[in-house]
């Protein structure tokens, strides 16, 4: 099966003559690393927030501790404060065509059911 290599952003000009059935394998390709991004997204959130919790655990040892309630609230305002810092992963296809026009989709079979792009 073929794999991206892919980085943050990446454009190909045209003209592209690609058929229904290829754009929708290339859907999969695309779902399949998306699944993988987000995999790894949530694996360095409990990462980031473990090390977190953990850094505030062995500094509050030395002021007396903390408590079952504390530490639990300790972790909820780690996890906010890591996710605001870190987006989740955000899967979106721009199609550029003639005259300017761009549409954004997350696939290629929301742009093929799409009734604007009759005439593209």
């Amino acid at each position: 099966m073929p794999k991206f290599i892919y980085s943050t952003s990446e454009e190909f000009n045209g003209p592209w003559l690609i058929d229904k059935e290829a754009l929708l394998e290339l859907d999969n390709v695309i779902d399949t690393a998306y699944e993988i991004l987000n995999t790894s997204y949530e694996q360095f959130l409990i990462q980031m927030t473990d090390q977190d919790v953990n850094e505030t655990i062995e500094l509050n040892k030395k002021f007396g501790g903390l408590d079952q309630q504390n530490l639990e609230d300790i972790k909820k305002e780690s996890q906010e404060t890591i996710k605001s810092r870190y987006k989740p992963p955000n899967k979106s296809i721009s199609l550029k065509f003639e005259k300017s026009k761009i549409l954004d989709v997350e696939s290629f079979s929301e742009a093929i059911q799409d009734n604007s792009l009759i005439d593209e």
